[in-house]
């Protein structure tokens, strides 16, 4: 089986490069975003591996540029509630297929937007979406997700009277806007 063949060629060598295993693991990502690591282990992945195996799967580090434990168990609860600690395989096994987010900096369909040709290519299909990101996307710098804040302007304020009020404004946004919140406060009563 391919599958066993490759899994065994990454144990045997891979690992010891510091290679990526899987989009969800990829070892010199995860060396890259932990100082501590570098520390105790300078670049000897085999050491590293086995840390995030014993320690860093467990505290829900960031194992990739697409998948941190601690976002997805946040937004994704039924990851752990199904599958207790083995929460990454909920990903690997449903999430990835839904289309669902696995960290802050990866946005699926934020990054169709970005790479119209690997939607043509993959109309709809999360999972090579996200190895793509993974394989190419991460390589090429490509930040796939939303990370400019909306514009607000031209606020006004209207029909101000004892029962409240009325606040218009404009919003834009690179990316969309489902809604928008407001908050405002009066000085009343001490308050």
């Amino acid at each position: 089986m391919i599958s066993e063949e490759l899994k065994k060629h990454w144990l045997e060598h891979g690992i010891k490069e510091g290679r990526r295993s899987s989009p969800v693991l990829d070892l010199g990502f995860y060396l890259n975003n932990n100082e501590d690591l570098k520390t105790h282990f300078g670049t000897d992945y085999e050491k590293i591996y086995d840390h995030f195996i014993n320690h860093g799967y467990k505290e829900k580090r960031k194992s990739s540029a697409l998948f941190d434990g601690k976002y997805y168990t946040e937004h994704y609860p039924e990851a752990e509630e199904k599958y207790g600690e083995d929460y990454m395989r909920h990903y690997v096994e449903h999430g990835i297929l839904a289309g669902h987010r696995a960290s802050l900096t990866f946005d699926p369909d934020y990054y169709w937007v970005l790479k119209p040709e690997v939607w043509e290519a993959w109309p709809a299909h999360y999972e090579l979406c996200a190895k793509h990101y993974a394989g190419y996307g991460v390589r090429e710098g490509v930040e796939a997700y939303d990370n400019k804040a909306p514009v607000i302007s031209d606020v006004t304020i209207t029909n101000v009277s004892s029962s409240g009020y009325t606040i218009t404004c404009k919003v834009t946004d690179n990316w969309g806007i489902d809604f928008v919140a407001f908050p405002t406060w009066t000085i009343k009563n001490d308050q």
